[in-house]
């Protein structure tokens, strides 16, 4: 449940937790990431998440309710089906043109697909 409520203040809280300061709709997800890639916080534990939340204007007991709650259980497992049928299968996932690129590729991997992607198509 931990990780289903971790995905659903990322993806979805923003959306529909409601936000009690300018701009914490658009800070919530980097600020997840910062705790977790920078800081090295445990984006697993419930109190890490509701003191993020706080951090960018939501109000703690409103975040630690949904965090306690299955409230987007339904909505993140669609969400992952979507993505998992959209050929996500790994993170990073980026589509650049008709190309999916997974996980973590070279320099070169990136700049083969942006010039695939803006080459003029062949006449038919």
């Amino acid at each position: 449940m931990i990780a289903v409520a971790a995905l659903a203040v990322f993806t979805l809280g923003p959306a529909y937790l409601p936000a009690h300061g300018a701009g914490a709709r658009a800070a919530l997800p980097e600020a997840i990431f910062s705790a977790y890639f920078s800081a090295g916080r445990d984006i697993g534990d419930v109190e890490v998440l509701v003191d993020i939340a706080v951090g960018v204007g939501y109000e703690r007991e409103e975040v630690r309710g949904v965090l306690q709650s299955d409230a987007f259980e339904r909505e993140v497992a669609a969400k992952e089906v979507g993505l998992q049928a959209d050929g996500v299968h790994s993170v990073p996932s980026i589509r650049i043109g008709r190309h999916r690129i997974s996980g973590a590729q070279p320099p070169g991997v990136m700049a083969e697909a942006l010039a695939m992607a803006t080459a003029p198509a062949l006449p038919a």
